[in-house]
């Protein structure tokens, strides 16, 4: 067996996808879609035996630097959500495409291609950084894995900064580039209303504001 991997920036819509009819239209695999979450490979969690779906958050190294960052600033750590929030906006305002992006850090990433598994396919939503952010600001909860017994708050401040900071058409590229290298086939889709309208490269690399 293998897995498809449903990507996009956090608020894209990868859940609803994942339970659309459309995820069955375009992957070929029918419904219910068994997901898994990166964390659940980094926890050590056994993945489903029959073909099963990655969720991944493409934003994810970024969100991974500033917490490297933030671990070398202990009272910046006593601040809680707010100083996660002061460094990831000072380490974007530095560079709104940080170099994690270009060779892809990021150990859940990682722990998935080094499954015996193989990718069959990747999906990238595509919407833009507005509304993006519009969707973050409006968010309750995270999803929740199938190991996980309850949600979490979503941070909505945290990754609307994210998605109004960052250069959105260049991860997409960047993420593009990795999935090519990776040699794994991709479908773009925009995700802005939920419709999921495959679009080619060309429109999807030029989705920015």
């Amino acid at each position: 067996m293998g897995f498809w991997i449903v990507s996009g920036p956090s608020s894209a819509g990868k859940s609803t996808f994942l339970a659309s009819p459309r995820c069955s239209e375009i992957t070929g695999c029918p419904s219910p879609h068994p997901t898994v979450f990166p964390k659940d490979l980094l926890d050590g969690k056994a993945v489903p035996s029959d073909t099963w779906f990655f969720h991944y958050n493409n934003l994810r190294p970024i969100e991974i630097m500033a917490d490297t960052n933030l671990a070398m600033h202990p009272l910046l750590r006593r601040l809680g959500g707010f100083g996660d929030l002061w460094i990831t906006k000072k380490l974007l305002d530095k560079d709104p495409v940080p170099q994690c992006l270009n060779c892809w850090r990021d150990p859940g990433w990682e722990a998935a291609l080094c499954l015996p598994d193989a990718p069959l396919g990747a999906v990238i939503l595509v919407a833009t950084a507005a509304t993006l952010k519009s969707r973050a600001q409006n968010r309750k909860v995270v999803e929740n894995s199938p190991f996980s017994r309850s949600a979490d708050v979503y941070p909505s401040a945290k990754w609307a900064r994210i998605c109004a900071k960052v250069d959105m058409s260049a991860v997409y590229q960047l993420w593009n580039n990795e999935l090519k290298r990776r040699g794994i086939p991709v479908a773009f889709l925009d995700a802005t209303d939920f419709a999921f309208r495959p679009i080619s490269e060309a429109e999807a690399l030029g989705f920015r504001r």
